[in-house]
């Protein structure tokens, strides 16, 4: 701001360093990435304030994504979102193929999860729906992670209370239907990336859509 005299708007700031930083990367070539982006909107911005519309439409996305706010639109149901998010996740990855392997494996796991919950909540005869996470920690947490019959392991056992409340707000937009079939969805899509898909990035982004779809 000192050297072009324009300043940013905050929501502006975080767009372009979030379009420009990335974590493991050498300091020099972030910051230097980002200062470069600043002079060109400085140039371009028509006032004395950089604002969000312009980083969007001149910034070239380049930063990074997490995953795992990825993997939570998925299990809200923001299905644009997440699919802009895996787009993201590829595009700024140094090895495509290694990438969607690595997110298919933890989508798949996520999948099992829904699948089990699913299953729990009408065996067990448990609502739906609970948004509020200290009630459902308290209320039903217990009861989804209960050992099975037969002394068989619960899949669900071990999760982290928060992760285990995205997956049930998630089986909880779910036909029981959809959830019979969700294995399957699994399954075609392992096989489409890993030679039955010419393009592989769409057979991932079917799946994205199909688990956000519901409701």
């Amino acid at each position: 701001e000192a050297q072009t005299g324009v300043a940013i708007s905050s929501d502006a700031l975080q767009e372009l360093a979030r379009r420009t930083l990335r974590q493991g990367e050498q300091h020099a070539d972030s910051t230097a990435r980002f200062a470069g982006e600043y002079r060109k909107l400085a140039e371009l911005a028509e006032g004395p304030r950089i604002a969000r519309r312009l980083v969007e439409d001149v910034v070239e996305d380049r930063g990074e994504e997490d995953v795992w706010q990825l993997l939570d639109a998925v299990a809200a149901g923001r299905g644009g979102e997440a699919l802009e998010r895996m787009t993201r996740f590829l595009r700024s990855s140094e090895d495509p193929l290694a990438a969607r392997l690595s997110f298919f494996s933890l989508l798949a796991g996520f999948c099992r999860q829904l699948v089990a919950v699913g299953g729990l909540l009408v065996e067990r005869g448990l609502p739906r729906g609970e948004a509020n996470y200290n009630k459902f920690k308290l209320k039903l947490a217990g009861d989804l992670q209960a050992e099975l019959a037969g002394g068989r392991k619960n899949p669900v056992a071990g999760l982290h209370p928060f992760r285990l409340h995205r997956v049930y707000l998630a089986a909880s937009r779910f036909p029981a239907p959809a959830l019979a079939e969700l294995p399957w969805w699994v399954l075609e899509t392992e096989l489409r990336l890993k030679g039955e898909s010419g393009d592989p990035d769409v057979a991932l982004a079917d799946l994205i859509a199909r688990l956000a779809g519901p409701g």
